[in-house]
């Protein structure tokens, strides 16, 4: 029990975190953070960093500055080869919050740029199988100008 506690004081922000399925059908879910996004992205961290002011309260967390190459476009104004930028308020309640360059994520996104990272739906690659396979080809948007697939 002490180790517990141990490891819950000295843990990564991102370790206690809200999932990213909350119990209930996933489909229904997927669909539904789908249709509240301004875009659905799968991209690549290419740059990521921290900022604090110096005028920010000493208890404020830190921000977080991500830039992601997109790869793929599933809603949205990014086609793949754009880039994008994100800032995280980093909580102990944020899963896969801090991006880390080299990593790719499954990004639900609303409203505009930068896009702020909350608590709304967003996954490492690695935990994005189930949501990329529910949005499948027939959500995935072709690059603006291009004939579509199929």
């Amino acid at each position: 029990m002490l180790s517990f506690a141990t490891a819950s004081l000295v843990a990564p922000p991102t370790l206690a975190c809200i999932p990213a399925s909350h119990g209930g059908n996933l489909e229904k879910e997927v669909l539904s953070a789908y249709k509240q996004a301004s875009a659905v992205v799968l991209a690549e961290v290419v740059e990521a960093r921290f900022q604090k002011t110096s005028t920010a309260p000493f208890d404020e967390s830190p921000v977080h500055r991500a830039r992601l190459k997109v790869l793929v476009k599933w809603k949205g104004r990014h086609d793949p080869g754009s880039l994008i930028e994100t800032t995280t308020q980093v909580t102990a309640a944020m899963c896969d919050a801090v991006l880390a360059p080299g990593e790719l994520h499954l990004l639900y996104l609303r409203g505009s740029e930068p896009y702020s990272l909350t608590s709304a739906r967003h996954l490492r690659l690695e935990d994005a199988s189930h949501d990329i396979g529910i949005l499948g080809d027939r959500y995935r948007r072709a690059p603006e100008g291009s004939a579509p697939e199929g």
